[in-house]
């Protein structure tokens, strides 16, 4: 059976795909701060992959050097954000929305059944 994606239909030609698939919510924050939320694997997939593409005018070396800088700057950015009252309610609410947008969800898939 073929790859029904044309993305990892041109991808599969550069690099062995593995059988796994991201799962669950990515949480990321924009460097304004702003919460994006994808639950869609492929979506992530899309997104990692463009994201981690050098620039032509970038060398590899400084493209580790900000990843690293970055990476360790992570527990303090999270910190700072889960700290912040405005931003723990965000987050909070993003909890509660996805519980009910699973309950209804479930209701949907159960008045279906019934049908």
């Amino acid at each position: 059976m073929g790859c029904a994606n044309p993305f990892f239909g041109s991808l599969s030609a550069f690099v062995k795909l593995s059988p796994y698939r991201p799962f669950g919510t990515y949480c990321f924050f924009t460097r304004k701060g702003r919460l994006v939320n994808f639950k869609n694997s492929d979506a992530i997939l899309h997104l990692l992959f463009y994201c981690l593409q050098l620039n032509p005018e970038q060398e590899l070396a400084e493209v580790a050097y900000g990843s690293l800088k970055e990476h360790l700057q992570y527990d303090t950015k999270v910190k700072e954000y889960l700290e912040n009252v405005e931003a723990r309610l965000r987050l909070r609410a993003a909890g509660e929305l996805e519980k009910q947008k699973q309950k209804n969800q479930e209701n949907f898939v159960a008045r279906f059944k019934k049908h």
